[in-house]
C-alpha cells in the first residue's frame, strides 16, 4: 500500500491537477476545441489498477495454479497455459463489453467506470506476467524466437491498423477488434522481450539506470515534462514532429535526472514518488 498508494495519492492531489491545467492550456492556446480527458486519476490510473490486483494477488495466484493443474490432465501443461490466457482474454473482453453497455446507467459511473474498464482490459497482461514468474517455459517462450514474434507482431499491427480505418457498427466487430488488440499487445511485448534479451545483458549500466528510475519517470513524465514542454514549444511555433521528439527526450532524460539527483538523495522525495521508506536496521 505504501509502494503504490503513496504515489497514487500524490498524483491525484498534486500531480494530476497541475497536469490538467497545463494540458488545457496547451489545447486552448493551440486553438483546439477538444479537452484532454484524464479523469480524476489522470495518468496514474495504473497505480490504482495495480493496487486492485495486489489486493487479490493470492486469489489470482491460486486461480492460475488450480486452472493449469486441472487442465494439464487433459491438455498437458503447455496446452493448459495457452488455453488459460485465451480464456482470460475472453473474460476480459466480456467484462469490458458489459461495463461499456450497462455501466453508464449505474450510480457514480463517471468515478469508477473508467477504472473498472482499465482493470479488466489489463488483467490478461498482468496474469501473463504472473505466468512468466511462475513457469519458466512461459518466460523462455516469450523471450526467444525473435524473428517469429516480430513477424507476428508486425502482421497484427497492420491488421489492427487496417481495421481501425473502418467504423465499428456491431458487437461482433467490436469483440473482433478487441481480440486483435489483445493479440497485438502480447505479440509486440514478446517481440520486444525476445529482441532485447538477445541484445542487452544485465551488465548494461544505461539499462539499469532506466529500469531503476522507471517509476519516477512515469509519475513525472506527463506532468512536467511533456505538458510544460509542449506548451513552451507551441508558444515558440515549433513544428509538431519536433515538439514530439523534444518532449520525448526531455521526459526520459529529465525523469532520470530527477530520480538520480533528487529521489535517491532525499528520503521525502523517495517516499512520495516511489513509496519507499528508508528504515535503519
Amino acid at each position: 500500500m505504501l509502494l503504490l498508494g503513496v504515489p497514487a495519492l500524490l498524483c491525484i492531489f498534486a500531480v494530476v491537477p497541475v497536469t490538467i491545467y497545463w494540458m488545457n492550456t496547451y489545447f486552448f492556446e493551440g486553438g483546439s476545441n477538444n479537452e484532454p480527458h484524464s479523469g480524476w486519476m489522470g495518468h496514474s490510473w495504473f497505480l490504482f489498477v495495480l493496487i486492485f490486483y495486489n489486493i487479490f494477488l493470492g486469489t489470482l495466484s491460486y486461480f492460475l495454479d488450480f486452472s493449469v493443474m486441472s487442465l494439464a490432465k487433459i491438455l498437458g501443461v503447455i496446452g493448459s497455459q495457452v488455453l488459460l490466457i485465451i480464456l482470460l482474454i475472453l473474460i476480459s473482453m466480456l467484462a469490458v463489453k458489459i461495463i461499456q453497455k450497462f455501466g453508464s446507467s449505474l450510480p457514480y459511473n463517471n468515478h469508477w467506470r473508467w477504472l473498472a474498464t482499465a482493470t479488466f482490459q489489463n488483467l490478461p497482461y498482468f496474469m501473463l506476467g504472473m505466468m512468466m514468474y511462475k513457469w519458466q517455459n512461459v518466460y523462455k517462450l516469450l523471450h526467444s524466437k525473435p524473428i517469429l514474434w516480430v513477424f507476428t507482431a508486425v502482421t497484427l499491427v497492420v491488421i489492427k491498423w487496417q481495421l481501425g480505418l473502418y467504423e465499428i457498427t456491431s458487437t461482433t466487430q467490436h469483440l473482433t477488434f478487441m481480440l486483435i488488440t489483445f493479440g497485438t499487445a502480447i505479440t509486440v511485448s514478446a517481440a520486444l522481450f525476445s529482441l532485447t534479451s538477445q541484445l542487452i545483458n544485465r551488465k548494461n549500466q544505461a539499462i539499469n539506470i532506466f529500469s531503476e528510475s522507471a517509476y519516477t519517470v512515469y509519475i513525472l513524465h506527463y506532468i512536467i515534462i511533456i505538458a510544460v514542454v509542449l506548451v513552451q514549444l507551441q508558444r515558440l511555433n515549433v513544428t509538431m514532429p519536433v515538439r514530439m521528439l523534444v518532449a520525448c527526450f526531455v521526459a526520459a532524460v529529465g525523469g532520470v535526472c530527477v530520480h538520480l539527483f533528487i529521489v535517491k538523495k532525499f528520503w521525502p522525495a523517495e517516499f512520495l514518488l516511489n513509496g519507499k521508506l528508508r528504515i535503519k536496521k
